[in-house]
């Protein structure tokens, strides 16, 4: 019988004995993607250092396409699976939901990471442009989150080192945390993009930036008899709005703005309903009813048509003026 177990175990052990060749292979196959990583990492810092000396916007879309390749390619072949995999293999319930939030974390920023991707087809890209609309806040407050509802299940668990430690889950949580600082980034280039509160709090009434932007518009400061004033700029993409308001105690400055910027009478009614979608609620202050007729439109002539508008408000001497370019 001990020959037997013996012979067994000699079995075994040529079983399990890795061919020459094949151990070659392996340790070349490590060596390449550990070689890979600085290389490609200095490969990165490279292109990322060229395209800021062309153009900063082109390095910021470059870096954000391709953090976004890497999180679409990463989770879903390599990273998703396998957390899951070993999240089901656990025998204690805190790792096995620590796995899994993992994974389901991974599987959003996929998600995300691929609309972004397809943004540029016409397509399908209100629907895309909508869903990251409401992605990109889930993923900065998510992620977090998500960290946070891990360190609970493993508070005081007695595997919470050798969790942490795991490999799959240290390049989940890198990519978490890469991804967390871009939606931090895209969070704030928002609201300062789309002036949300409490940026728009600059637009006026009289801040250094409307008066600024008026004189920037118009070619001159605010006059003393002009009060009031709200200035926006939009600047988007390829969209540059500019939208200002004032009220006014003499015609003679909104003369002066109508032959200075070349604009004539329109012979297009407008009703302020136009003015209710075009310019923030939080600049309409005065009542108006969406049906009244606003008492002067002009436009601008030639090329210029169109482009510039100015709605005046006669009986409450306001001034109402977008441009886009």
């Amino acid at each position: 019988m001990a020959a037997v177990n013996h012979q067994t175990t000699e079995h075994k052990a040529d079983a399990v004995q890795v061919s020459p060749e094949r151990a070659a292979w392996r340790a070349g196959r490590w060596s390449f993607w550990r070689l890979s990583i600085p290389v490609g990492a200095a490969a990165l810092a490279l292109l990322v250092g060229a395209s800021m000396v062309l153009s900063p916007l082109l390095a910021f879309a470059g870096v954000t396409f391709l953090g976004a390749l890497l999180v679409v390619i990463m989770f879903p072949v390599f990273l998703v699976p396998n957390l899951w995999r070993l999240g089901s293999a656990s025998s204690y319930w805190e790792i096995r939901w620590a796995y899994r939030l993992h994974a389901v974390r991974g599987v959003v920023i996929a998600a995300s990471g691929l609309a972004f991707l397809l943004l540029p087809l016409e397509l399908a890209s209100q629907q895309l442009l909508r869903f990251l609309v409401i992605i990109v806040p889930v993923l900065f407050f998510g992620i977090p989150a998500a960290g946070a509802g891990v360190s609970f299940l493993l508070k005081h668990h007695p595997d919470a080192a050798l969790f942490r430690q795991n490999a799959l889950v240290k390049r989940s949580r890198l990519l978490a945390e890469v991804t967390w600082v871009a939606s931090g980034v895209l969070v704030a280039a928002v609201v300062w993009v789309f002036s949300l509160w409490p940026i728009s709090l600059r637009e006026g009434p009289n801040t250094p930036q409307a008066q600024a932007g008026f004189e920037q518009t118009f070619g001159f400061p605010p006059p003393p008899s002009v009060d009031n004033v709200y200035y926006r700029q939009f600047l988007f993409w390829q969209t540059n709005d500019v939208y200002v308001k004032f009220h006014y105690q003499d015609r003679e400055t909104v003369d002066r703005i109508l032959a200075d910027l070349d604009l004539e009478p329109s012979d297009y009614p407008q009703t302020f309903q136009v003015i209710d979608d075009l310019f923030p609620s939080r600049w309409l202050t005065e009542g108006r009813e969406a049906s009244e007729t606003v008492s002067e439109f002009h436009t601008g002539r030639g090329n210029w048509a169109g482009r510039q508008s100015v709605w005046i408000d006669r009986d409450r001497q306001i001034l109402y003026y977008m441009a886009f370019y």
